[in-house]
């Protein structure tokens, strides 16, 4: 059905309605002469294709039906090129164009018809067709890369909230300020109108090779060989990538089985097994992907919407590509320098990790930094925590022999990628500084209970009292004993406190150590997973691939004169998308990961003795989650999807 069609009218504006023609930029030559095809989208706009030399090849040409996909049918003949005069019975009497173009410089003339010409404002508008082949189109909104489903943000945090608080201003602030009825622009600039400039090529192809289109034999031939080739090999091919598929769900059922609903899984305790779920969730969703491509390829008509697919799987397919080229580069280096490398890994493990901190601890007892601490506590936190020491590498010395077989697992899983190398590295620090992280917590809950028992005493001196079911402060009288023994206890636990926050300053030191490791683990597999490595490349190769809407600038213009009309020549021209649209979700994932690391909140937890926890798993992938359907595709689906289609 034709989407061509009729506008508002504009016939009640204050102004003179304004006629659109929009002139393809180098797809007419001034030597060229004819008829002017293209699609009469209103009464006041109409869209040039091309131009034929015979009206009756182009009626021919309409009745044959060349191509379904595009709006062939609504085709016509609305005026003339560099022609002294028309034979030509034309239909549309009111939007009959008379065009001149003398040279390859100038601008198109158009010259009245009639009388009811004076009272047009006759607009031009050039445009340069894009080419589909090339993937290259118009867009009046940026191209989404991302696809989402919902939305990058949890719908509980805060980061989303405020992004739908501004869409809501921004909705309030259009109720406030209409548009009004003589911007003709907006009303002409609809999606229909912009499908039909990005079909122009494709229908002046089909128009110039009609009815000449013919296949040479030699590349028929060739084409039956090859088709006949790939027939033989297209079960084998299905079969084997099934047996990836029901591979591919065994592990994901692995990864993902709890052995009690509050129990956590494998991918909520493992950064490695959270990335292996993400590859293979990827992985289920690229045959779909390559088999609706496959489908649109073979009707010979791609759509916006179907081009953001194309970007979606060849942008994942370019990042797991450099991933495994990355992982192969590290593998090789790590294999050639696995001496050095268990080496530096038996040192960062027993001097740093063990000897270093019990020195550290050991230091502790005689007055660091010329402070005077309570000898008896100290030497019972000291003697705690070189007891946790000893037990840790005493389990690390029975796995000290593994360390070489640990090296070279971790240098072959380059070939699944860096990213499951770096996971796995992340992994490794987590499991072999977990007596760091339990001297970390046995502090930081001894220092945080000391603070909130004398912050309790505090609130006996004022004679207030907090009122648990309340959740406020309320007043209370107290005894005499009950005031002897707080200022007591309060007394204490002041003393105590120096002691005790020195511990827990030398041991939150480690963990903000270790978490800043982490964090760098977790920064490069961010990277790794989210950089948009083939819409970079597609930006800096063909911008026109790549749209972010239209821009409109005012070429020149012409007065009235004795058999022209006034005109004023634009240019609209695709913007193409800036680089900072295109890392726009890229940066608030580092928002994401400052904002949790070096926010108030974490400098608040330090200071109070409160744990810090790792950024959510969450937070780190739910862009490339959001971009898969949710539930995958299932194998018996995948099945039908593959040995139905023809």
């Amino acid at each position: 059905m034709s989407r061509i069609h009729t506008p508002i009218s504009v016939s009640s504006t204050r102004c003179n309605p304004v006629l659109r023609v929009y002139w393809p930029k180098n797809q007419i030559q001034h030597v060229d002469s004819g008829y002017l095809v293209g699609w009469s989208y209103s009464p006041f706009d109409l869209v040039v294709v091309t131009i034929v030399k015979n009206p009756s090849r182009f009626d021919d040409f309409l009745q044959t039906k060349q191509s379904s996909f595009y709006e062939v049918e609504s085709l016509g003949i609305f005026g003339t090129l560099n022609l002294p005069y028309s034979s030509y019975e034309h239909k549309h009497q009111d939007n009959w164009l008379n065009i001149r173009l003398r040279t390859q410089f100038s601008h198109p003339q158009i010259y009245r018809v009639n009388d009811s010409d004076l009272s047009l404002n006759l607009h031009v508008i050039y445009y340069v067709p894009p080419q589909p082949k090339r993937m290259q189109f118009l867009s009046l909104e940026p191209l989404s890369l991302l696809l989402l489903k919902d939305s990058v943000f949890d719908h509980s945090s805060l980061e989303y909230k405020k992004d739908q608080h501004l869409q809501n201003l921004l909705h309030k602030l259009d109720l406030h300020f209409p548009r009004r009825p003589e911007n003709t622009w907006y009303r002409s600039l609809r999606s229909d109108l912009v499908e039909l400039l990005n079909q122009s090529f494709e229908v002046h192809v089909l128009l110039r090779e009609y009815p000449n289109r013919k296949n040479s034999m030699l590349i028929k031939s060739s084409k039956r060989y090859f088709l006949c080739f790939l027939n033989l090999l297209h079960p084998i091919v299905l079969i084997f990538i099934m047996f990836l598929r029901v591979l591919n769900e065994f592990i994901l059922h692995v990864i993902n089985y709890r052995i009690h609903p509050a129990f956590p899984n494998m991918r909520d305790i493992f950064v490695s097994a959270r990335q292996v779920d993400l590859r293979l969730q990827q992985a289920c969703f690229w045959p779909v992907q390559y088999m609706k491509l496959w489908m649109l390829r073979k009707s010979k008509h791609v759509i916006m919407k179907d081009y953001k697919e194309y970007i979606r799987l060849y942008n994942n397919l370019w990042l797991v590509a450099n991933d495994i080229i990355f992982g192969i580069t590290m593998c090789s280096f790590i294999l050639e320098n696995l001496p050095l490398v268990v080496n530096l890994l038996d040192k960062v493990l027993f001097k740093f990790a063990i000897e270093d901190v019990r020195v550290m601890v050991t230091w502790l007892i005689d007055t660091p930094a010329g402070l005077k601490l309570n000898n008896d506590i100290c030497k019972f936190i000291v003697k705690l925590s070189v007891w946790i020491i000893d037990v840790w590498y005493t389990v690390l010395l029975s796995f000290r022999q593994y360390i070489p077989w640990f090296v070279r697992t971790i240098a072959f899983s380059g070939f699944c990628g860096a990213s499951l190398m770096i996971a796995l590295m992340s992994d490794f620090l987590t499991i072999m500084t977990i007596h760091l992280y339990v001297l970390y917590l046995a502090a930081a809950r001894l220092y945080n209970w000391q603070l909130r028992i004398i912050y309790s005493l505090l609130q006996l001196f004022r004679g207030k009292k907090r009122n648990v079911l309340r959740n406020r402060i309320d007043s209370y009288e107290y005894d005499l004993d009950q005031l002897l023994l707080g200022t007591i206890l309060f007394t204490v636990l002041i003393f105590f406190l120096p002691t005790i926050y020195v511990f827990y300053i030398a041991f939150a030191v480690t963990r903000i150590t270790v978490m800043t490791c982490l964090a760098i683990f977790e920064t490069i597999l961010a990277f790794l997973n989210h950089f948009p490595l083939f819409v970079t490349m597609l930006r800096i190769k063909d911008p026109y691939r790549i749209p972010s809407g239209l821009n409109l600038e005012i070429v020149n213009s012409e007065s009235s004169k004795e058999n022209t009309m006034a005109t004023l020549y634009l240019f609209c021209e695709s913007k193409p998308m800036s680089f900072g649209s295109m890392f726009d979700h890229y940066r608030k994932l580092a928002r994401r990961l400052i904002s949790h690391y070096l926010s108030q909140t974490t400098l608040i937890s330090l200071l109070v003795g409160c744990p810090i926890p790792p950024i959510p798993a969450e937070q780190l992938y739910n862009i490339q989650y959001a971009m898969l359907p949710h539930p995958r595709i299932s194998v018996k689906k995948l099945w039908n999807l593959f040995f139905e289609i023809k």
